[in-house]
């Protein structure tokens, strides 16, 4: 996003108090990162475990590690979180569904989540925005076919 900012004040000028305005500044807020959800849908069986991976785009001056967290998994389906720090331009996925996990196509929430440092030194949640991704839990019938 693009601000615009205008500083103004009142002075004393020839004796009466007068308004005083920069000119505006602007200025442009960049988010310190972006997260690119897998490209294909995250395949798993039932019992089984799946590794996916997205693209990490990082500014070169936010240094803060990212957490990578997986929401809105269907039942019986879990995905461990994702560190990322340093530099890598792609992270790593991993999940595991359970025996009841019931088969079908899913959208899931790839959640990126990391801090800053505030005034004070202490550190301030910064979040991005959730990108969609799919999970697909696979039947009987595909495990067998795929063999």
């Amino acid at each position: 996003m693009t601000f615009d900012v205008v500083l103004t004040a009142e002075a004393m000028i020839g004796g009466r108090k007068r308004a005083v305005a920069l000119p505006a500044i602007s200025f442009e807020v960049v988010q310190g990162y972006r997260l690119d959800p897998p490209v294909e849908p995250i395949e798993i069986s039932r019992g089984d475990t799946a590794e996916s991976t997205g693209a990490f785009h990082r500014e070169p001056d936010f240094l803060s590690p990212v957490t990578v967290k997986v929401n809105n998994l269907p039942l019986d389906i879990e995905c461990e979180s994702a560190e990322i720090r340093g530099g890598p331009s792609r992270y790593r996925l991993s999940c595991q569904a359970g025996p009841t996990a019931k088969p079908g196509e899913y959208e899931i929430e790839v959640a990126p989540t990391s801090s800053l440092a505030g005034r004070d030194k202490e550190l301030v949640p910064y979040k991005t925005e959730p990108v969609s991704a799919q999970i697909r839990v696979k039947t009987s019938t595909e495990i067998a076919t795929a063999r």
